[in-house]
């Protein structure tokens, strides 16, 4: 499947294309696919043409490999496409003319013009020019087909220690991988120039060695969405490998006193280009690597966004999760693909390590811990963002607090339900700066959200103040059922008939509560969807804000009532939609409903 280049969401299709495409005279007739997730074009080297692309392989651009290795080459599986055959030999060649060159004009360390004639490198330069050839083509043919299989090895083996220290998942298209170094390689054909000019220039082959491994490391991280340092490490082991096979190639054929990194123009430097690779990548890795999150709270909701966050989130590395009760970080981390996760201990040594923090705890309570504890480690920089459902004022309060401490706030509490969340439906509001909410927006819409209501610039409190009162619509509905549901039963229409007009009338999460009232699951719910404690939590802020306005919210009032029935009769685990059995007992029906 397709992705997009620039975030790397799964797309259905990178263009339209319309009637009389094929017509030169008109035009192209190619409309591009934007991307839902990030509002760019898929995939833009759709129009480009391969001078381009080859320039933007020089300048080691992410998305020219995300178009190459995702949505060109090998898009129909793990099958190498002929062109990277074709590359792949036109590399080859142009190995051996190197090594070629390289090795006759090396000599034996100290020897003179008569000794060199009967070194073994002097007997091989007398061998027939086709004999020359083909020992350099052995020569380059094995330390390639080296290189090559001990990075599959090490990225598609069941075997590999990597896999087996989940340093690196198992990568299960060994191919891709080949195609990848290939690919990446392509600026070894720049070194031909040095046979012609002064290739004894240090410079010039570090500069070429350079960019061949950074080329390697960055499209092994784009296939293989790892670290840069597993990345570095893995084109470090192929290249001492491609290394030592050379070397051995050579000892034996009596060639003990070439110096076999030479054989390569990209060999000579490797180890010098892969710490420069690594330094880079350290000094920069904050602006280009993705930014380590933490995810504070694991509720219905938490659990559900993580899930979402892990599967479809820019991540570089396990997404740090904490809770009160350590357990269910751990249930929730055995639950998702390894390695994706990190369960945390400490919350100061977390927030420490993380650059986005993500809270969505119970009531204003939690949040004020959590951020108590968080304020003990150097916040400086770092992003909070707040998905709890708060009074606007504590809200005001909270980012009052990160902000005096060199912090960045978003407010972005979420509408829907656990099952909207677990799909990624939920609706997310925004406030905030707009740098800060251009820097929360990626892990919303088309990851945990399908949608946003952007405050960009409001106070952060009206972003709480609006979920609040969104929550009284629910709180409203859900009355408003089980009422209906009661008069219908003892009025003798029965249940069927409202149920029927709700699904035809109010689809959604009219119909949704409906069902979980006619079905029983308010009663045989093992852990509330929405617990009554928080629900009731929702219903003082509503009254609260209706207070201070000089006005009030009386259908949350008697919804309100009802919720101090159920917490006596059910405790702390009754479910908000129990309300249903509250209304029934008191027309004089039992509080279950008979299933």
């Amino acid at each position: 499947m397709p992705i997009c280049i620039e975030c790397r969401h799964p797309v259905k299709t990178l263009w339209t294309q319309y009637s009389g495409a094929g017509d030169k005279a008109s035009g192209h007739n190619i409309r591009l696919t934007v991307c839902r997730k990030c509002g760019r074009f898929c995939d833009k080297y759709v129009e480009h043409d391969f001078v381009v692309l080859f320039i933007d392989l020089v300048l080691i651009k992410p998305q020219v490999y995300r178009h190459l290795l995702h949505n060109t080459l090998m898009r129909d599986g793990d099958r190498f496409d002929p062109s990277i055959v074709r590359l792949g030999i036109l590399l080859l060649l142009f190995d051996v003319y190197l090594t070629w060159a390289r090795i006759e004009n090396q000599g034996l360390p100290g020897e003179t013009p008569g000794e060199r004639n009967e070194s073994s490198l002097g007997q091989l330069a007398q061998q027939p020019i086709v004999i020359q050839y083909f020992f350099f083509l052995m020569l380059c043919t094995l330390s390639t087909l080296a290189f090559h299989a001990v990075i599959r090895f090490l990225v598609a083996s069941s075997l590999s220690p990597l896999v087996a220290l989940g340093v690196l998942p198992r990568y299960r298209r060994p191919n891709s991988v080949s195609t990848a170094l290939l690919v990446s390689s392509s600026t070894k054909l720049f070194p031909i120039l040095l046979v012609i000019w002064d290739y004894d220039v240090p410079a010039a082959a570090t500069s070429l060695g350079w960019a061949v491994v950074a080329n390697n490391v960055e499209a092994l991280r784009i296939l293989l969405d790892c670290r840069y340092y597993v990345a570095c490490l893995l084109a470090l082991i192929g290249a001492a490998t491609r290394w030592s096979v050379a070397r051995l190639v050579l000892v034996a054929v009596g060639l003990n006193g070439t110096d076999s990194m030479s054989v390569d123009a990209s060999m000579a430097t490797d180890a010098k280009a892969l710490w420069g690779a690594v330094t880079l990548h350290q000094a920069e890795s904050r602006s280009t690597m993705a930014p380590t999150l933490l995810w504070i709270g694991l509720g219905n909701m938490g659990r559900a966004m993580c899930k979402n966050i892990v599967d479809k989130g820019n991540l570089d590395g396990p997404l740090l999760i904490y809770n009160r009760s350590k357990q269910r970080a751990v249930d929730l981390s055995q639950k998702l693909p390894g390695g994706k996760t990190e369960v945390v201990e400490s919350l100061v040594d977390a927030v420490a390590k993380a650059d986005i923090i993500f809270t969505c705890v119970a009531n204003d309570e939690a949040v004020s811990e959590v951020i108590a504890a968080a304020l003990q480690a150097d916040i400086k920089g770092k992003l909070f963002i707040e998905c709890s459902t708060i009074h606007p004022d504590a809200t005001q309060a909270t980012a009052d607090k990160l902000l005096a401490q060199g912090a960045e706030f978003v407010a972005a509490p979420v509408f829907g339900a656990p099952a909207a969340a677990e799909a990624g439906q939920l609706i997310a509001v925004l406030a905030g700066p707009s740098a800060s909410v251009d820097r929360a927006r990626p892990w919303f819409k088309g990851v945990t959200a399908r949608a946003e209501i952007d405050l960009t610039g409001a106070p952060y409190g009206k972003a709480t103040t609006l979920k609040v009162i969104g929550n009284t619509f629910v709180l409203n509905m859900v009355e408003q059922l089980a009422e209906a549901h009661v008069l219908a039963e003892t009025s003798g229409l029965g249940t069927q008939p409202i149920h029927a007009l709700v699904e035809a009338l109010f689809p959604g999460p009219y119909a949704a509560y409906s069902t979980r009232m006619l079905s029983g699951d308010y009663h045989t719910r093992a852990e509330p969807l929405w617990a009554v404690d928080l629900a009731r939590k929702d219903a003082r802020h509503a009254k609260a804000l209706a207070a201070a306005a000089g006005t009030r919210v009386q259908n949350v009032e008697t919804a309100d009532a009802h919720l101090a029935s159920l917490r006596e009769h059910a405790g702390p685990s009754g479910d908000i939609a129990a309300i249903y059995g509250v209304v029934r007992k008191e027309a004089g029906l039992k509080f279950k409903n008979d299933v």
